[in-house]
């Protein structure tokens, strides 16, 4: 056996080997493996650090942790920050401390990498913040046909301070007119709440406002409700009007077209049209305007008697106006002391103590007693003496026999007009007028026996 002296180097030079082969050849041990430590998916709020900041063990071929290793973190998915290299601690670990997620509520993830190892990846879902305001999402300043539903839905979105949509929020609906899909509407996924608009039946603007209560938020939505198809036209002014032949009417004849509901219908084509002998127009073609109303330029009558204005838009029925063509007043001659047969129209030019009347003009040499008579078969008769100025002397009804007209005057010399008129407006037919001197039979009262109607 040999001395104990002789054995202490071998066994030094033994553990000195020994710890050679722990340490490698060349320094510290390589990293062989790098593992998760905590929950690779997690959920998290956008903008704010993960509940559970992500780690790595980096430990060699014998699992035990490698200090001093640079773990590079980098951002795959989302938009969220963390610290790019964190080295491992003396047990081998590398934790990513500061990862905060983007502001879009997305999924998140970073990779954990390490030269020569198979990557790491930690995934969070980052939901909304707290909910913070109400926003128009569509359907504002859109039109529609009265009676149908707009073409797009009314919505709103309730979002967070980052603009994120927030599901299940409670959002009321309602409008000024028309009806709605829904009066409560829960926000969806993207935050978003809908509803359809059926529009009424009266055109013209309404509104639609959505409130979210738990904001004490209000959006409202501005629609308008337009006129259906034409279904109507319709009088609006200068019907049965007069006029003396070749002068325009003093009203322009205008019509206003309607939609099924009663609503004007603005740019809607509309003709004026004068029947064979009724005249001219000017304007004759027409558009509406926004009150659904069209008017012809001027309508000057044509032949005397009744006149004729057509009035067509397009795919409803035609509609007429009617006018009274008067021959401009002018007295006809008459002599004195004969009788003459005429024929009274119905709508003379003229005017006799205030109502229409055909005129004759006759002179009295001298001054004279003078008897007047109106008869006829065809009505009863109504007589007037004027001055040549048109003032009224003298008027009659039936003074005559039966309903004939008879009128006792002394006329100085001078120019005088009689007026053949009916005493109800509008009768026509032959007649006669006749004078001559006074005779010895009792002279009339002159004043009518009736009222003037």
């Amino acid at each position: 056996m040999k001395p104990l002296a002789f054995r202490r180097p071998w066994v030094a030079l033994a553990l000195l080997a020994l710890a050679a082969c722990e340490r490698g050849a060349t320094g510290p041990a390589a990293p062989a493996a790098m593992v998760a430590m905590r929950a690779v998916t997690q959920e998290a709020v956008v903008g704010l650090p993960v509940p559970v900041p992500p780690a790595v063990h980096v430990s060699d071929g014998r699992g035990r942790g490698v200090a001093g290793v640079a773990v590079t973190f980098t951002v795959t998915a989302g938009d969220g920050t963390v610290t790019a290299s964190v080295p491992t601690d003396v047990g081998g670990v590398a934790v990513a401390a500061d990862w905060v997620m983007g502001v879009v509520a997305q999924e998140n993830a970073i990779t954990a990498t390490v030269a020569g190892l198979p990557p790491v990846l930690f995934r969070a879902n980052a939901a909304p913040a707290a909910p913070i305001a109400l926003e128009k999402a569509g359907g504002d300043a859109q039109s529609g046909t009265v009676a149908t539903a707009l073409p797009d839905s009314i919505s709103v979105r309730v979002v967070d301070r980052y603009g994120n949509g927030i599901p299940g929020v409670p959002v009321t609906f309602g409008a000024a007119g028309g009806t709605l899909s829904a009066a409560e509407v829960v926000t969806g996924a993207q935050g978003l709440a809908r509803v359809a608009l059926v529009l009424p039946t009266q055109a013209g603007p309404l509104q639609v406002h959505g409130y979210a209560a738990s904001l004490e938020q209000r959006q409202i939505f501005q629609v308008t409700a337009r006129a259906a198809a034409a279904a109507a036209v319709i009088r609006v002014a200068g019907d049965g009007q007069s006029a003396e032949t070749g002068s325009p009417v003093a009203v322009a004849p205008t019509v206003r077209v309607l939609d099924a509901f009663g609503n004007s219908v603005p740019g809607h084509p509309v003709v004026f049209t004068p029947a064979p002998g009724s005249g001219t127009v000017t304007g004759g073609a027409a558009v509406t305007d926004g009150n659904g109303a069209a008017r012809v330029g001027s309508w000057v009558l044509g032949e005397p008697g009744s006149n004729r204005l057509l009035v067509t838009a397009a795919g409803l029925d035609t509609l007429k106006f009617n006018a009274i063509s008067r021959e401009p007043c002018r007295s006809r001659p008459y002599t004195l002391f004969t009788t003459m047969s005429d024929v009274l129209i119905q709508f003379p030019s003229c005017t006799a103590g205030g109502r229409p009347a055909q005129l004759y003009s006759f002179v009295v040499p001298a001054q004279q007693c003078v008897d007047l008579f109106m008869s006829s078969s065809a009505f009863d008769t109504y007589l007037y003496l004027l001055d040549a100025a048109g003032n009224l002397l003298a008027l009659d009804d039936d003074s005559g026999d039966g309903l004939n007209s008879w009128i006792r005057r002394i006329l100085p010399a001078g120019s005088y007009l009689l007026g053949a008129a009916p005493y109800s407006t509008g009768s026509s037919g032959p007649f006669s007028l006749r004078s001559s001197p006074c005779s010895s039979v009792m002279a009339p009262q002159h004043a009518t026996s009736k009222q003037t109607p």
